[in-house]
Order: structure tokens, then sequence, then C-alpha cells
């Protein structure tokens, strides 16, 4: 892998998916102002960018896990204004053989997805919400949700959401879903949602945030 240091990381991507795995920072995707990304990276605490293969696709507004030495991208768009461009792809690279390169997952189910909520808990990969559109149409939030397991290589469908939603900051805290904001419809919804673990997910409460912490 080339190694580089942060003064000479280009181009400067946004909207980024970031994982973690020994102490390292893997970044993955992401746009310019005008170029979507394929590109992977490892930051090490030295502060280094290494190079990783890259992506067989562009890919915006998706989603990265690291479960054992697997590092899984999923979901996300090829241009951050072609959302109809959204896909329900998954690849996986196996960080002790990186010379393999990226192989074909299992995608997760339904319409393709992008900018959804994502958690690792457990040794399982969840998904939730996000969008899609026609070409040119308006945009479709969703409220579905996924369990992947990496043992079996499966998607488990899960209860909806209580609302479809996406852009929601999410992370899990004991047996606890916690959502922070979002977009619902058109509008950032200023709520902290707490969902119940399991298959069968259901609301344990529902805070409201102050109005600068419900955009995006």
């Amino acid at each position: 892998m080339h190694a580089h240091t942060d003064s000479d990381f280009n181009p400067h991507p946004a909207y980024m998916a970031t994982s973690t795995y020994n102490n390292d920072i893997y970044l993955a995707g992401g746009t310019t102002k005008d170029q979507p990304q394929n590109k992977v990276y490892k930051l090490t605490p030295d502060f280094k960018h290494h190079d990783l293969p890259e992506l067989p696709v562009p890919r915006v507004l998706l989603g990265t896990c690291i479960i054992g030495s697997k590092y899984y991208v999923f979901g996300g768009c090829k241009h951050i204004n072609q959302v109809w461009t959204s896909s329900n792809a998954m690849f996986v690279l196996d960080l002790n053989n990186i010379q393999q390169g990226w192989q074909k997952g299992t995608g997760i189910p339904g319409e393709g997805r992008a900018d959804f909520s994502y958690t690792r808990s457990g040794g399982h990969i969840y998904v939730f919400g996000g969008m899609n559109s026609d070409v040119n149409g308006p945009i479709l939030n969703f409220k579905d949700a996924y369990k992947y397991d990496p043992e079996t290589e499966k998607w488990q469908r899960l209860a909806d959401l209580p609302v479809a939603i996406r852009s929601s900051a999410t992370c899990t805290y004991d047996d606890r879903y916690i959502f922070k904001g979002g977009i619902h419809l058109t509008q950032a919804t200023p709520t902290c949602s707490i969902l119940g673990h399991g298959n069968l997910p259901r609301v344990r409460g529902r805070h409201r945030l102050p109005p600068e912490s419900a955009g995006v």
C-alpha cells in the first residue's frame, strides 16, 4: 500500500463512509465538487493515509462496516445529485488478503438505497431507512430495516421503523438502537428515537432535540 501524509491527501472528498479496525480508520467513496469517488484509504495513528484497492464503482452516501477482518461496503448512489442511481450492492474486502481485491457480497434486499442509517452490533450489520427516486422524480424515503449476518451471508427483514426517514445518525447502546434527527418527508425531524433491539424493534422512547440539532 502506498502511504502519504495528510497534507498531500488529494482529492478532499465529502460524504465518505468511515469504519475502524485495529486502531486504524478506513474511509471509502464520497465525492468532490464534481467527481464521485471510488477511492479507499486507511488512516493510521501517525496520520498517514494508505491506499487500498479501489471500489468497483464510485459511491456516495454509502455504508461501511468492518467485522472480523472483512470490510463491507454497501448501498449508496453513483452521484450526489442522482439519487435514482442508488444501489443495494455490497462489496467485501478481506483486510488479511487485500491482494484478492473487492468481492461481490449479498446485496441489501429491496430497492437500491442511499443516505440510510446503519450500525454494527453483536457481529451483525443493521440498515435502516434511506432514500431513492425515479429519474428527476421526487425523493422517496424508506422505513424498512434489515439485519445482515456475515456467517450466513444473508439479510433478515426487521420490523419497519415508525416513520420513513433518511440522514439519521444511528448508534447502539446496550439493547437499544438510537436515532438522532434525520429527514422525514422533506423536513428535518427534531427528535431522538430509541428502539428496542431484536427482530421486532419497538419504540422505547422519543425525545425532542434542541432546534439547532435537528438538521443534518
